[in-house]
């Protein structure tokens, strides 16, 4: 007998069913291995495990947490999100969300088969990441076609984003492709400095390079933009997410549970039993290294 689907899967499908791009991709689903330059340099092996005469080949990855993305039964319900995740890496919105419908209508299926509720924060990761996905693409096509024209010789069409968003965005997607991979993608760390560089300086700039940065090995340079911050905008509750995320970049694992804890209480008590903002935050994959802290469970309950 088949298990009912759970509301949120049975929506999920019925929202995306009606637009799936095709799927392309590697036809394996993998993504291509990452290179190894941005990746933190490890210490030299004991010379008693590297005999003379021998090349001893080390493969270094990010220390990555407990990532939802590498659970077993997310990988084998949903297999079309591995090449939605190589498809994000290069930079390919309008593929990927294609490949993340195409994920979610798989994880709706798998449902059938057992019972929902096991993917239920999957589904949820999944729609997220497609919307993201397509925010960045519909950035990327430029203004709406609806939008009147430039007079001749006027400025160019604002972007649909503002910089610092763009950058959250792909700053979200970068650490979506690292949990997934292993590796921080060197594409995304480019293209989300670059939209923090043309951004108007502000606190928020700062964190945001404080975490990029301090996920990419460059930890010193995450802690100068950290400094940066003053104490008093540092204590200001609307940063607080985002400071979390620059201290769970430098491995600041206290300071960034304090910090998440103020920014979930802000959402009030109701919002924390809310399949919303709570729900996002708690998806995200800054917060995999401290998912089996039992103050970070705390924070969700």
């Amino acid at each position: 007998m088949r298990r009912p689907t759970s509301p949120f899967l049975a929506l999920v499908a019925a929202t995306v069913a009606g637009g799936v791009a095709p799927a392309r991709g590697a036809p394996d689903g993998g993504p291509p291995a990452e290179g190894a330059a941005h990746r933190p340099v490890a210490a030299a092996p004991p010379a008693a495990l590297a005999p003379a005469g021998r090349t001893t080949t080390i493969v270094v990855e990010d220390d990555i947490g407990h990532p939802l993305e590498r659970q077993a039964d997310f990988l084998m319900a949903a297999p079309s999100y591995r090449r939605a995740i190589a498809s994000d890496r290069d930079l390919q919105w309008a593929e990927a969300v294609g490949l993340y419908q195409q994920a979610l209508i798989e994880l709706a299926a798998a449902a059938q088969l057992k019972p929902p509720q096991q993917l239920e924060a999957a589904a949820f990761k999944l729609d997220l990441e497609r919307r993201r996905s397509r925010a960045l693409a519909e950035d990327a096509a430029g203004p709406p076609a609806s939008a009147a024209p430039r007079p001749a010789g006027g400025s160019p069409s604002p972007p649909r984003l503002q910089p610092v968003e763009r950058a959250r965005l792909l700053r979200q997607k970068m650490m979506a492709v690292r949990a997934a991979t292993g590796s921080t993608p060197d594409a995304l760390r480019s293209a989300t400095l670059a939209a923090l560089t043309g951004a108007p300086p502000a606190p928020e700039v700062r964190l945001l390079l404080c975490a990029t940065l301090g996920v990419s090995g460059a930890r010193a340079a995450a802690r100068q933009h950290l400094a940066g911050v003053s104490a008093a905008e540092r204590s200001d509750p609307a940063r607080a997410l985002m400071l979390a995320t620059c201290q769970a970049a430098l491995g600041y694992r206290d300071d960034a549970l304090a910090s998440l804890s103020v920014a979930v209480n802000r959402l009030g008590p109701s919002s924390k039993f809310l399949p919303g903002p709570s729900r996002e935050i708690q998806s995200g994959n800054d917060w995999d290294p401290l998912r089996r802290d039992p103050r970070f469970l705390r924070l969700f309950r």
